[in-house]
């Protein structure tokens, strides 16, 4: 587990990176891990950002255990109904669900 500490919440509502945030709302943790660790690497990223995705890593963490179904849980259960749907489009779909979720009217 990633280590954090408690003043870091102070940061949690500074935005993400897209990409990061993108690859959360996805359901890709472990890309959005990498991302992280990406932009913490790079010298430009200011101090406060650095401790909002040190938090964020943590958060990643302990995320994956609220959802019942991994990746390809989550695919069967698509199958079950659509067995058409190959493993490509299926991911495509994720990766959009966000922009699908912003653009929806009932929102």
């Amino acid at each position: 587990m990633n280590k954090f500490h408690f003043e870091d919440f102070q940061y949690e509502n500074l935005p993400l990176p897209d990409d990061v945030e993108q690859a959360k709302q996805a359901g890709f943790f472990d890309d959005a891990q990498k991302l992280i660790d990406i932009w913490m690497s790079k010298p430009g990223t200011s101090r406060a950002m650095v401790q909002r995705l040190r938090l964020e890593k943590s958060i990643l963490d302990v995320l994956p255990d609220s959802y019942p179904y991994d990746h390809e849980g989550a695919l069967r259960r698509v199958h079950e109904v659509m067995p058409e749907v190959t493993e490509e489009n299926f991911d495509k779909l994720v990766r959009n669900m966000r922009t699908v979720q912003e653009t929806c009217p009932s929102r």
